[in-house]
């Protein structure tokens, strides 16, 4: 499945080319978990991050979506080969940084709990809330706590104390496009606004 989304097409190396109105771009949101592996859903529709407007496109049976991003989360994506081009893709921090800055992108937020899932094992979680604090958007760190405390990612107890340290007094969504009710979880700052059964649907695959 990932060398299927991965396979040399017009799409992301014609986007980066011509760059319409010269935008910076790169694949992110929902190409890179499937590419790190952390999700085995082959997306419908591939979100590539830019800092300028682009128009959607469907290239070869798949539709690409740009979304614009504020220039200080653009940053974390080296340069990478897909067959002959060359193109810009986060790293796996970055990625995940993304998925819990914007979940709606990246198949909801059980897609984000099962990436997390998936890559306890090799990412840098200390990494994340580096980025996350880069990003200035506390609601990702909110939703790594509560995730890493529900799927008990053993997060080692400096980087919890790094995003108890950098959490908002504001209260944020833990699904931004799920409807504003559930339950508060003071200590992080978040409204559990999915159900856990909703947020579990992942482990039926183990």
């Amino acid at each position: 499945m990932g060398a299927d989304v991965l396979r040399p097409r017009p799409s992301l190396t014609t986007a980066t080319r011509r760059g319409e109105h010269r935008a910076s771009s790169h694949g992110n949101h929902y190409l890179c978990p499937v590419r790190c592996k952390f999700t085995e859903q082959t997306p419908l529709t591939v979100f590539v991050a830019t800092t300028t407007r682009i128009r959607s496109r469907s290239i070869q049976h798949t539709r690409y979506k740009f979304v614009t991003l504020n220039r200080k989360k653009f940053f974390g994506f080296p340069s990478t080969s897909i067959g002959t081009h060359k193109v810009n893709i986060s790293d796996a921090e970055k990625t995940l940084a993304d998925a819990l800055d914007r979940p709606e992108y990246c198949g909801g937020i059980s897609e984000v709990a099962k990436a997390l899932w998936n890559a306890k094992e090799n990412a840098s979680f200390d990494k994340i809330v580096t980025y996350a604090t880069k990003m200035e958007n506390s609601a990702i760190l909110k939703r790594l706590g509560y995730l890493a405390e529900r799927l008990d990612l053993g997060l080692k107890d400096s980087t919890l104390s790094r995003m108890t340290h950098n959490l908002s007094p504001g209260i944020s969504p833990l699904d931004p496009r799920a409807p504003k009710r559930g339950s508060y979880l003071t200590r992080r700052n978040l409204l559990v606004n999915v159900p856990r059964k909703t947020l579990d649907e992942w482990k039926r695959e183990f």
